[in-house]
């Protein structure tokens, strides 16, 4: 086992977080708080082989982290930090001490005298599956990329009477988007068009061959439409769907979507 590494400035313990990618992209994986020690200990790691697809092993480096002689810290209630969160990583504020800052999702701040660092044995697990709620990517084989049209007609038989837009911009009529490459455009339910300046973006469209990719993202687009684009996709036979760290073929989209 490797000997602890005590830091009791912000210079020496950026370096220590400099070495380790300052747990960019990193989890908390344990944390306590010891009231009557005034110690808050965390278990922090990152990933070091493996990939993030869902149902494969990955490889974690895992260090104990002790915060000792705490002087402030943020409070934690309970729902508020995740061990699924993956961090933006730690950083380090002004302060005659040692104060770092994370984010578990919730931000919390920890100034304490001084922080103990001790690794750990790699942790190797299977990764999680999770949907992204955000962001949607399809691959399509024997398809030519819709139109704007096509787009619209397919919402309004789902019921949703949507229209074209830049980013806050007014209603555009479809025949003025890019038939053939409308990257950068939104759709948005017209009603809300006026009190938005976003809605369903599509973030890259490309054609090759008989092939087509769009990549999806929501902002300011309600539940409904966003759950009508999903079932839209079912119109492609020959169809990878992409969420979160998951792939999906047609019958295993359907499936999915049907769960809910």
């Amino acid at each position: 086992m490797t000997l602890s590494e005590i830091f009791e400035n912000n210079s020496d313990f950026s370096e220590w977080l400099d070495s380790n990618y300052w747990f960019q992209d990193g989890y908390l994986l344990d944390y306590k708080l010891d009231k009557s020690k005034n110690v808050i200990s965390l278990n922090l790691a990152y990933q070091v082989d493996g990939t993030y697809e869902a149902n494969t092993e990955r490889t974690l480096k895992v260090f104990s982290v002790s915060a000792e002689g705490v002087r402030k810290h943020t409070e934690i209630e309970k729902g508020e930090w995740s061990t699924d969160h993956c961090m933006e990583g730690l950083d380090v504020k002004d302060s005659d001490f040692v104060l770092f800052t994370l984010d578990i999702p919730k931000s919390i701040e920890i100034e304490c005298s001084r922080v103990i660092v001790q690794e750990e044995p790699n942790k190797i697990e299977m990764v999680q599956p999770w949907l992204s709620e955000t962001e949607l990517f399809i691959s399509v084989k024997g398809y030519t990329l819709p139109t704007p049209k096509e787009w619209l007609s397919w919402f309004k038989e789902t019921g949703h009477i949507l229209g074209w837009r830049y980013y806050s911009g007014e209603l555009k009529c479809a025949d003025s988007v890019p038939q053939k490459s409308y990257d950068g455009w939104y759709l948005q339910e017209i009603s809300s068009i006026p009190k938005t300046s976003q809605g369903l973006f599509f973030r890259h469209c490309k054609q090759e061959g008989d092939k087509f990719d769009i990549s999806l993202q929501r902002t300011e687009l309600c539940d409904n439409v966003w759950n009508s684009l999903k079932i839209i996709f079912l119109r492609f036979q020959d169809v990878e769907i992409s969420s979160g760290n998951c792939k999906f073929n047609r019958e295993q989209w359907l499936e999915k979507i049907n769960e809910r």
